[in-house]
């Protein structure tokens, strides 16, 4: 009988957890999903600083194009460009040398009615920006005051997250202790209305008295439920913070000390702690800076290109030969008009 009594209750002792604060915090931090997700918005973040500084270091791009025509203006070009066009390719074998004949209404064949050519391009192209109108500076700017506001963010929600662990952990314990304390009342209340029966027996109490020992403990069983009802409550949101389904138990009170020794002091040092307003300021200079981002536009935008490559009539790599170009290009674009685009963009991101 007794083996069968342990046998029942041994799933009891394997899944009872009895935790302390520093574990239930450390749990909540690692398992909330919320927390997780500002841990993602700070490395999406670093990840758009990565991007905005990237094109400060241009692009290079390799290309390889193959075309096949008989397009007698491609044909051509493709000769051109490849440094392979001759004479005969306009058609100087139908020229009549002798003068006998006007040679200027003659079409030549070669250069109508070219040969089908296969062309292999080749190119290497780096493109840089030079002044974007701010642009590029605003686009960095922005993203490193986002990696210090989701940061002051991610920071917020977890002190509100150990604060509200805290609540439950600290909830739970008291209201273990007052479930302690209650059952001691028990014992008194119980031994009060035995002993007031004993009194009523002999005459000394009337029943009215007896009934009151009664009231008082009934009041006692009323909050002995209130504090079982109030533990089991933080014990719950405390599963429920912690992603814990086995805790079935605390250990002592979490006490948090604070020099309050000067009223201005703990003003000032909560003003300046205050993870919130610190995302809200990083915020507010991102909108600032978006500002300009946006009015860019009214700026002129720079930028320089270099391009080497060649032409050939069969693939070959890095084999240009005599057949390769380079060339080297500055350009400015600047927006004369737009419709007010520009400045209706300023205007919204003032708003």
């Amino acid at each position: 009988m007794k083996k069968q009594f342990l046998a029942l209750l041994s799933p009891a002792f394997i899944y009872a957890s009895v935790i302390d604060f520093q574990t239930s915090l450390t749990q909540t931090l690692e398992n909330n999903k919320e927390l997780k997700a500002k841990k993602l918005d700070i490395e999406k973040s670093k990840i758009e600083l990565k991007e905005a500084e990237g094109y400060d270091y241009g692009s290079l791009v390799f290309n390889e194009n193959i075309v096949r025509t008989n397009h007698a203006g491609y044909v051509f070009g493709m000769k051109l460009a490849s440094r392979e066009a001759t004479f005969g390719d306009f058609g100087f074998d139908q020229f009549d040398m002798s003068g006998a004949t006007n040679p200027l209404p003659v079409a030549p064949k070669k250069l109508n009615n070219p040969e089908d050519r296969t062309n292999f391009e080749t190119k290497f192209t780096y493109k840089v920006p030079i002044f974007t109108g701010y642009k590029l500076e605003n686009a960095k700017k922005m993203a490193k005051l986002q990696i210090l506001a989701q940061n002051a963010k991610y920071n917020f929600d977890e002190k509100a997250m150990a604060l509200e662990v805290l609540k439950a952990y600290n909830g739970a314990v008291a209201a273990k202790e007052f479930i302690k304390a209650t059952k001691k009342a028990k014992k008194a209340t119980n031994s009060f209305v035995n002993f007031a029966n004993e009194l009523y027996k002999e005459g000394i109490v009337t029943n009215i008295d007896v009934k009151q020992a009664k009231v008082y403990d009934l009041g006692v069983d009323s909050k002995m439920i209130e504090a079982q009802n109030s533990f089991e409550l933080a014990i719950s949101y405390l599963k429920f913070l912690t992603n814990n389904q086995k805790i079935t138990d605390v250990s002592g009170f979490k006490n948090l000390t604070v020099d309050i020794s000067s009223l201005e002091k703990l003003q000032l040092k909560a003003l300046q702690n205050r993870d919130d307003f610190k995302w809200m300021e990083h915020n507010t200079n991102t909108m600032k800076a978006k500002i300009e981002f946006d009015s860019a536009d009214k700026y002129p935008v720079i930028g320089a290109q270099v391009e080497y490559g060649y032409n050939k009539d069969s693939f070959t790599v890095l084999d240009a030969g005599d057949h390769d170009y380079y060339m080297a290009a500055v350009g400015l674009s600047y927006t004369i008009f737009d419709g007010a685009v520009t400045r209706s963009k300023e205007q919204k991101a003032k708003i």
